[in-house]
C-alpha cells in the first residue's frame, strides 16, 4: 500500500474548511506564479495525489499529465469532472515512465518529503523537463511554526524534510525560492493580510517553500 492510500477518501475535506481554503489560495498563488503557465504547454504534475493542484494546472490551459504512486489517490482524482480529459498515471517519482524531455513544465508539490531517494527523484524531474522548461518544487518548511503541528502525526514520521539550502542543491538552474502561507495554524481570520505582509517582508517562516528551476538550452 502506498503511504497516502489510507488518506484518499477524505484528503480533500480539509481544503473545504476556512483555514484549508486560505492555505490552498496562498499555495496556489505562489506555485502558479513560479510555474508561469502558458496555454498548450505540456505539464507534468509529479505526485499529483487527488488532483488538487492538477486541476489548477489544467484550468490554466496547459496539457497536464498527473502521476502518483497511490492508486487510491488517483482514483479520487479521476472522479473530478475538471480532470476528465487529464491523463493520470500510476508510477513512482524515482522512475518516471516518460521519455527524456517530454514536458515544458514539471510541478512537484509536497511529495519529495515522502520519497526515500530524493536525489533520484530530482534527476527524473530534470530528465523529463525540456530545455528552457521550468520545474517547480514545493515542500513543507521544517523551519515554520507549522512544523510543530506535524509532530507525532504518523504520516510525517518518515518524512525527509528539505530546507532552503537542500532545495538549492537539489536541481541546477535555480530561478527563485521563497515561502508562502505566512499566517499561523491557530489564526482564524485576516489570512490575506498576513499572507501579503509575509510576502512583502520576504519571510522564510512560511509553511511551504516554493522553488523554481529553469533548464538551460544546451548549446
Amino acid at each position: 500500500m502506498a503511504l497516502f492510500d489510507s488518506f484518499a477518501s477524505d484528503y480533500d475535506s480539509f481544503f473545504a474548511t476556512k483555514l484549508g481554503k486560505a492555505i490552498l489560495l496562498a499555495e496556489a498563488s505562489a506555485t502558479m506564479k513560479a510555474i508561469r503557465p502558458q496555454k498548450d504547454l505540456e505539464c507534468l504534475d509529479a505526485g499529483c495525489g487527488t488532483g488538487i493542484f492538477t486541476s489548477l494546472l489544467a484550468k490554466s490551459g496547459m496539457r497536464v499529465t498527473g502521476i502518483d504512486e497511490s492508486t487510491r489517490m488517483l482514483d479520487t482524482a479521476s472522479k473530478k469532472p475538471e480532470l476528465a480529459s487529464t491523463r493520470l498515471v500510476n508510477g513512482k517519482l524515482t522512475a518516471l515512465p516518460f521519455e527524456n524531455m517530454s514536458f515544458d513544465r514539471v510541478f512537484c508539490s509536497f511529495a519529495l518529503e515522502f520519497v526515500d531517494d530524493q536525489e533520484q527523484a530530482a534527476k527524473e524531474i530534470w530528465r523529463v523537463l525540456r530545455p528552457n522548461g521550468i520545474a517547480v518544487v514545493a515542500v513543507l518548511n521544517p523551519d515554520s511554526p507549522w512544523a510543530k503541528t506535524r509532530e507525532g502525526v504518523e504520516v510525517y514520521k518518515t518524512a525527509k524534510y528539505l530546507t532552503f539550502s537542500k532545495l538549492k542543491d537539489l536541481l541546477p538552474g535555480l530561478a527563485s525560492i521563497s515561502t508562502c502561507v505566512h499566517f499561523l495554524p491557530a489564526d482564524s481570520c485576516c489570512f490575506g493580510t498576513k499572507e501579503t505582509w509575509g510576502n512583502t517582508r520576504g519571510s522564510r517562516k512560511g509553511a511551504a517553500i516554493v522553488a523554481s528551476f529553469r533548464k538551460a538550452v544546451q548549446k
